[in-house]
C-alpha cells in the first residue's frame, strides 16, 4: 500500500511539473479526435461516448477545483458511461474503494484540457469518496453511491 502511495505520488508530481513546463499564457483548446483503440473498462479513453453518456466536468479555473456533477447515483451491475471533460490542467477520476464487475478500481486520468471516456460496472453497492488526486486537498471530491 505504501509503495503504491509513494508511486501515485511521483507520478502526480511527474504530470503536474509536465502540465506546468507545457502551460502559459491563453491557449486555444482542442477536441482530441476519436481513438480506434479500445482500453480496459476503467480506464479513461478518447473516443466516442456510448449513447446515454454522463457528461463531468473536471473544473479549474480561477482556484476553483470541483466535479460538476460531485454526486452519482448508480446501481449495481448498471454499466455507467461518463464523458470527463477537463477545463485546464491534469486531473483524475478516482474511487479506490469502487470495484467494478472485472475487479478493477475506478480511476481514470484526464489530460489538461482534454475529453476522455470512462466506462464501467459497479459490483457491490455503497457509497464511494470520488477523488481527484492531485486536487483532493483544494476540494475536488465527490460521491458516488451504488444502489
Amino acid at each position: 500500500m505504501f509503495k503504491k502511495t509513494i508511486a501515485v505520488t511521483v507520478l502526480t508530481a511527474f504530470m503536474l511539473l509536465l502540465v506546468a513546463a507545457c502551460g502559459g499564457g491563453a491557449k486555444e483548446e482542442a477536441t482530441p479526435k476519436p481513438a480506434a483503440t479500445k482500453a480496459p473498462a476503467t480506464t479513461a479513453e478518447t473516443m466516442m461516448p456510448a449513447a446515454g453518456a454522463v457528461e463531468v466536468l473536471l473544473a479549474d479555473k480561477n482556484n476553483v477545483y470541483i466535479f460538476k456533477p460531485d454526486t452519482f447515483t448508480f446501481k449495481v451491475g448498471q454499466k455507467v458511461s461518463l464523458v470527463l471533460k477537463s477545463e485546464g490542467q491534469f486531473h483524475t477520476f478516482t474511487a479506490n474503494d469502487l470495484t467494478t464487475t472485472e475487479g478493477k478500481k475506478v480511476d481514470a486520468q484526464v489530460l489538461a484540457g482534454a475529453t476522455a471516456n470512462l466506462e464501467f460496472t459497479p459490483s457491490k453497492a455503497g457509497t464511494y469518496k470520488l477523488t481527484c488526486l492531485p486536487h483532493e486537498a483544494l476540494g475536488m471530491v465527490g460521491t458516488i453511491k451504488v444502489e
